[in-house]
């Protein structure tokens, strides 16, 4: 055996020597800018490697590639192995806080957004992101709305709702969570409400996005699926009572100081800062559960409600425009660009609890709705005159049959189902009101203090 051979031999011999020849290898070709290109994320034990300006999951398998790649004379061991990776892991350890939330930076295709001074950095390890915005961004000032934009707003007929969808969309791209509020889309099928949730989807793409109804949100592990995501978009919820595990959810995780519980098959569930814009959309508003009830205020100082109400002319050329990433890199830039203010103040939010509750019981019980439209409810049994003397009033009637005939014709114009208990249906919805039945029965029942609209 030659000199060399036998040095070589002695190198082999060393107590932990390939743990050393580990190190030094993954310091010399797995170091950027003074950075580790892999993280070991100890909130969820998964590994990740730095790549096209971002980290991206790998399997285990990768990081023992690197081991194997290392030129060990000898490298059969699993001692070795389990020492090289579990040096690895504690060099790398990252405690899962991505900037991927961070409201200061956004990644995407040509670089690292500052979101404040509207500069273009350039991709680093240094930077954590685990996602990347699948959009470039211009960073010469002066952007314009795409028209198409534009156009596509124009399914919200309400201005001033119109403006509250402008302020959402412009909170996602800017990662702005102080509102603490989540976006209802609601009206007729084939009104382009899926056509504007879309923008949201495509705009940051399946990696960002997550599918998870308003009722799972209650789930064990419906909510997880949003862990990490940006948004969550699901344009056609069903029609079914919310109840109270859900609304407690939208909830925790509306909000910057939200936490969103996550529950990962075979990982200890632990909590993560709300990071996820909500967004959903359903032809007709959800009731409440009875059990619920009690916190449908909370709710409505959450929810943005923006009606949808007339049918848009199909157009596939249109809706794949929406989805091509020229129109996207345009719009991104554009709201990138596009100050940023609160959708209300605090000052607001008692008159916005008030207009939301309105909006959404009405639009909730389609009785109600049309009882309001047919219907004017007299609300006092007496007329006070300039000298403050009360003066008694007759109570206004209306028989209970001319209600139910009016509300039947109207529910099968519109579309929807007559229930088979119409009566009573109709006297809950009109107890909302607080107008209830008299005492009378049979053909000259009737509900006091309502009479027909004028012109009716």
């Amino acid at each position: 055996m030659t000199e060399f051979d036998l040095e070589d031999l002695k190198k082999l011999l060393t107590p932990r020597n390939y743990l050393e020849e580990f190190i030094d290898h993954i310091r010399t070709h797995y170091k950027l800018d003074e950075c580790y290109t892999f993280r070991f994320d100890t909130m969820i034990e998964k590994w990740f490697q730095y790549d096209d300006g971002y980290y991206k999951q790998v399997p285990i398998q990768q990081i023992y590639s690197v081991y194997w790649n290392i030129p060990f004379t000898t490298k059969t061991s699993n001692t070795k192995l389990s020492h090289c990776i579990k040096w690895l892991e504690a060099e790398t350890q990252f405690d899962g806080k991505w900037m991927d939330h961070d409201p200061n930076y956004d990644n995407c295709l040509n670089g690292i957004v500052n979101i404040t001074t509207h500069k273009l950095l350039s991709h680093t390890p240094r930077m954590m992101f685990k996602h990347q915005v699948p959009r470039n961004f211009d960073s010469l000032e002066g952007q314009l709305i795409p028209k198409q934009f534009a156009t596509a707003l124009e399914c919200i007929p309400n201005e001033q709702q119109r403006e509250y969808f402008l302020k959402f969309f412009l909170n996602t791209i800017h990662k702005r969570f102080e509102d603490e509020v989540f976006l209802m889309l609601y009206g007729v099928k084939g009104a382009g409400k899926s056509t504007l949730i879309q923008i949201f989807s495509c705009m940051f793409g399946p990696a960002m996005t997550s599918h998870t109804s308003l009722n799972k949100l209650g789930g064990t592990f419906g909510k997880s699926a949003m862990y990490d995501k940006r948004v969550n978009c699901e344009p056609d919820l069903p029609i079914v009572p919310l109840y109270p595990n859900a609304i407690s959810e939208i909830k925790k995780i509306t909000g910057e100081d939200g936490e969103l519980e996550v529950s990962l098959k075979f990982r200890t569930p632990f909590n993560y800062p709300v990071s996820c814009f909500n967004i959903f959309g359903i032809n007709q508003l959800m009731g409440f559960t009875d059990d619920a009830e009690k916190e449908i205020d909370s709710i409505m100082r959450r929810v943005v409600l923006v009606n949808c109400p007339n049918m848009m002319l199909k157009d596939a050329e249109f809706k794949k425009l929406m989805r091509s990433p020229k129109f996207l890199d345009k719009l991104y830039s554009w709201a990138m660009w596009a100050p940023c203010y609160p959708i209300y103040e605090p000052e607001e939010e008692e008159e916005w609890i008030r207009h939301n509750k309105e909006l959404w019981l009405l639009n909730s019980n389609p009785i109600l709705k049309i009882l309001q439209e047919e219907f004017e409810f007299c609300p006092t049994d007496y007329d006070e005159t300039e000298e403050g003397v009360r003066i008694y009033q007759e109570k206004q009637k209306v028989k209970c049959t001319e209600v139910r005939e009016v509300v039947a014709d109207r529910l099968e114009e519109e579309g929807y189902l007559v229930p088979t208990q119409i009566r009573k249906a109709i006297t809950e919805a009109l107890k909302t009101m607080k107008i209830y039945r008299g005492d009378t029965t049979g053909t000259k029942a009737s509900y006091e203090n309502i009479v027909r609209r004028d012109g009716e």
